[in-house]
């Protein structure tokens, strides 16, 4: 293989997914929100031409659902239309968000568009302009919304002096069941291959750095707070070694971002103060630009990159005086003030940053946890408890169960269901600590009283 390979990796596209919309937002905020993926993938072709690559692979969940939109199906032809008129190949598997056995296309794709079948693996090779080949991709299709199938044990390449790729849409887990189960060591087992084009994990990060690499791309545009940071595609370029290397291309034209404001016994003293600091670490953020909230993969220098803006979820965290002051409003009305007045004053510009939501975690103050527990054997035992709650699995099994049907393992990204709620780890953990905060408040409470 003389001549160097370079192309995009993509996935999780998901047309026809708006983004979750929120406040009142201006006709052009809103316009700007529902077009956000659309123009994610016009930046991913633009990216290609640029860099004139080989051919382009898509790796599963093009479209938001298994219907095709008219206007996904319509756009996404006219934009890979785009690529044939320059002969640049695209390989497309469907994850189980659009599974091929589900709904077919509504429009035609054009001629350089390589569909992988459900039914079965199957193999293509990529020539380059003088008909040499160039790579070969191996793929495969889901046929419906779950596939259990160990597709990747099917992709079986006659020999490594060609580069050789496999194509999959997989949580990369074992005890993902619904989603290609499998592991690294799974994918480092099929021979002769050198890089693995993942897809569905929509946060980009490189599973793999040696031969054979893998990679998840992420999504090129996140559609709500579960999915903050800057999203892209991976530009993989690889020489006469057949070594891979890996650069993130962002593409996002809206920054998701979760932001925390924590508050200390004396600071903020007041409201005022509060909305202070959350006007100063906004700007802060629109001076930094979008940049600093790029994934851990490094991105590939001269890749042009501007945000149209950010839209923000602020959390108020910790303990402090301000909390008595906080718990004495009428919450709803807080947090709608507050909401309208940040958005007034950062939502308007060019970049803006919307204010989606304002929270409060907050509790009053209490003496450190160490001095709580070095000489009272009551708040010691229940820092114990409350350690092997969230690390002993019998009792943690026991916790869940007891918290109700309203919550549920999420065993995937994917996993969602709309009558309960995902109990994450952070979630679990988060749980336990205002548990444990709740706890140590009435027992304080309780003493001084008794006391008095």
């Amino acid at each position: 293989m003389s001549k160097n390979i370079r192309f995009l990796h993509s996935a999780d596209l998901h047309l026809g997914s708006p983004l979750k919309t929120v406040g009142a937002m201006s006709r052009q905020l809103q316009q700007t929100l529902r077009e956000a993926a659309f123009t994610a993938v016009e930046r991913l072709v633009d990216r290609a031409l640029d860099y004139d690559v080989n051919f382009v692979l898509i790796s599963g969940d093009i479209y938001d659902r298994d219907s095709r939109s008219v206007k996904a199906n319509e756009f996404l032809s006219q934009q890979l239309s785009r690529l044939n008129e320059k002969n640049i190949p695209v390989c497309i598997i469907y994850g189980n968000h659009d599974p091929l056995g589900a709904a077919p296309e509504l429009y035609k794709m054009p001629p350089n568009v390589i569909v992988f079948p459900y039914e079965h693996a199957e193999m293509v090779t990529l020539p380059d302009e003088r008909g040499i080949p160039l790579a070969r991709v191996y793929g495969q299709s889901y046929g419906n919304p779950s596939d259990t199938r160990k597709m990747y044990a099917d992709f079986v390449f006659p020999d490594s002096d060609t580069f050789n790729i496999g194509m999959l849409h997989t949580s990369l887990s074992p005890a993902g069941r619904a989603y290609v189960p499998c592991s690294l060591a799974d994918l480092r087992s099929v021979p002769h291959i050198h890089y693995w084009a993942l897809g569905h994990i929509h946060r980009a990060g490189l599973c793999s750095g040696e031969t054979p690499v893998a990679a998840f791309p992420g999504i090129p545009q996140g559609r709500d707070p579960g999915e903050p940071g800057v999203g892209g595609c991976l530009l993989v370029e690889a020489g006469s070694d057949r070594i891979p290397t890996v650069g993130f291309i962002p593409l996002s034209e809206i920054v998701w971002l979760k932001l925390s404001i924590p508050i200390s016994e004396e600071y903020p003293e007041d409201l005022d103060s509060l909305e202070e600091i959350m006007l100063n670490q906004g700007q802060e953020v629109l001076s930094q630009g979008p940049e600093t909230f790029l994934p851990d993969i490094k991105k590939v220098p001269e890749a042009p990159y501007s945000a149209r803006g950010y839209v923000v979820r602020w959390e108020i965290t910790g303990r402090g005086r301000l909390h008595e002051a906080i718990a004495a409003q009428e919450r709803e009305e807080l947090q709608s003030s507050l909401e309208n007045r940040l958005r007034q004053s950062l939502g308007t510009g060019t970049p803006f940053l919307w204010t989606e939501s304002v929270s409060f975690k907050t509790a009053s103050p209490l003496p450190e946890l160490s001095a709580l527990t070095e000489n009272d054997t009551v708040f010691r035992t229940l820092v114990e408890e409350r350690i092997k709650a969230e690390t002993e699995p019998g009792l943690r099994k026991e916790i869940i169960k007891a918290l109700g049907n309203v919550w549920y393992e999420q065993k995937d990204p994917e996993d969602i269901r709309e009558d309960s709620i995902p109990l994450t780890d952070a979630k679990l953990k988060e749980l336990l600590d205002r548990a444990q905060d709740l706890v140590f408040d009435r027992i304080i409470q309780e003493r001084e009283h008794l006391d008095y």
